[in-house]
């Protein structure tokens, strides 16, 4: 340790350790002692982040369907068409689909959640 000086200077706090992005909605997981755990999309990952397993296997899929491109002068990529990844039902306004970097809310879907396709 060094000798102390005259310009003595605040030492900042302690590192503060962060989990994994969810890779669907973008949220940190939460850690639980078997591993990782996104409570918002239902999944867990074992703790090295491998062999992801819904929270509920039996629970649907949300049906809410966005399609950026639905506008698009382009036939090919009208019918281009994201639907939300998390269970039926989940909470808040926000869709997420991984292959997007961005989520959806329900007034910007085409097809309502709670519509069977």
């Amino acid at each position: 340790m060094s000798t102390p000086t005259e310009n003595v200077r605040t030492l900042p706090g302690d590192l503060e350790f962060l989990t994994p992005h969810c890779p669907i909605c973008g949220d940190y997981t939460d850690v639980y002692p078997d591993g990782l755990q996104c409570d918002r999309c239902g999944i867990a990952w074992d703790s090295d982040g491998t062999n992801p397993e819904r929270l509920d296997p039996d629970a649907k899929q949300c049906s809410s369907l966005y399609r950026p491109t639905r506008r698009c002068a382009n036939p090919e990529h009208v019918d281009v068409e994201y639907r939300c990844w998390q269970d039926a039902g989940h909470l808040g306004d926000d869709h997420h689909n991984p292959d997007l970097f961005y989520s959806w809310t329900t007034a910007e879907q085409v097809a309502p959640a709670g519509v069977e396709r």
